[in-house]
This record gives C-alpha cells, structure tokens and sequence, in this order.
C-alpha cells in the first residue's frame, strides 16, 4: 500500500522539476504590478518610476499605450519587454533580452543593447548615448538620433525606416545596414585599429 502512495508523488515531483515554457513573472504596466515591481506610481500621468529593476529571462513587462515606464536608476532586461507606450530613460537601460517597441522611447542616458531591440515605433535618443555591443537594432520606424549612436563588438543594426542622425560610430566589424538614407551628421567607420570612441 505504501509502494503505490508513493508513486503519485515521485510522479508528481519530477513534473515540478521539468522546464516549463510560460513566463516566470509577467506584468502589464499599472499602479499595482508598478507597486509589486519597487516603482512609484503617478496616477495623474500613469507613470512608473523605476530606480532599479531586473527582469529576468523567464519574466515579461508590457508598457501598453497610454502608460509611461520612466527610468532614473538601472534597468536590466534579460527577459521581454513589449512597449506600445512611452519608455522615458535617464538612468542606465542595459538590454540583453528583447526590446519589441511600436510605441516611443525616449533615451536620455545610457541605453546598451547587447540582445535584440525591434522598433516600429520611434526612438529618440536625446542627450545620451546608446551602443550596441554585438546586438542587433531592428529600425522600421523612426530613430531620432541627436546624440551618440556606438555600433560594436560585430553589432548591427538594420534601418528600413528613417534616422536623422548626429552621430553614428561604426567600429571595426559592425553593420550598420540601412535601405533608407540616414539624413545628415556624421558616419565614422572605424578602422580595427582604433580603439577609442571619437
């Protein structure tokens, strides 16, 4: 009797230590999943405020339209974010995972992107620099570059919508590929023996 007791139960132990393909922890930008994630939330412009934040690989945020996720500290991404709303960066936005944007983000900082970011949306990069370090940038929209743009470490980024642009480093073995003109500023391709960023 006790044998086949005990088999239900070593069958069911061995089930909760398998992988499992749904999300760890996925959250729709409110007051409440803002409150669960450490943010402050302003309810007069739906706006979370992040300090600092870690999503996982397993984990999911969704920023929906109308919502603004605003970051002044660090935000570590190694999971999924899907944005059809407004991301305000003036912290350290560090990407290894997924960026699917159709909405706007706004980089006021640092943005590093060593994963995949997909914008359909718009990217303003304001004041600060984004590079990417052997990622890729996916641009059917429009990237608003009036800062720095750093292309490293065999990244790419391919442009089949618009970028105006201010100024774009190409270090040695980046693609910066686009079917589009990149309207104005300056191009530099950077030869494999300069190391510094110019």
């Amino acid at each position: 009797m006790k044998k086949i007791l005990l088999l239900p139960i070593f069958g069911i132990l061995i089930f909760a230590m398998l992988p499992h393909n749904a999300y760890a922890m996925s959250y729709s930008l409110s007051s409440t999943s803002c409150a669960t994630l450490g943010g402050s939330w302003n309810s007069s412009t739906s706006t979370c405020t992040i300090v600092n934040l870690t999503i996982h690989p397993t984990d999911k945020l969704i920023v929906n339209s109308g919502t603004t996720l605003r970051i002044i500290g660090v935000v570590n991404n190694s999971g999924i974010i899907n944005s059809t709303g407004t991301i305000n960066n003036t912290g350290t936005f560090i990407n290894s995972g997924t960026i699917t944007n159709s909405g706007i983000i706004n980089n006021g900082d640092t943005l590093e992107n060593t994963g995949t970011i997909i914008d359909s949306g718009t990217i303003n990069n304001l004041t600060g620099t984004i590079t990417n370090s052997g990622g890729s940038i996916n641009i059917s929209g429009i990237l608003n570059n009036g800062s720095i743009l750093n292309i490293k470490s065999f990244g790419t980024i391919n442009i089949t919508g618009i970028i105006t642009s201010y100024k774009i480093n190409v270090f040695c073995g980046s693609t910066l590929a686009d079917s589009v003109s990149v309207i104005g500023g300056q191009i530099n391709y950077l030869s494999c023996t300069i190391e510094t960023t110019p």
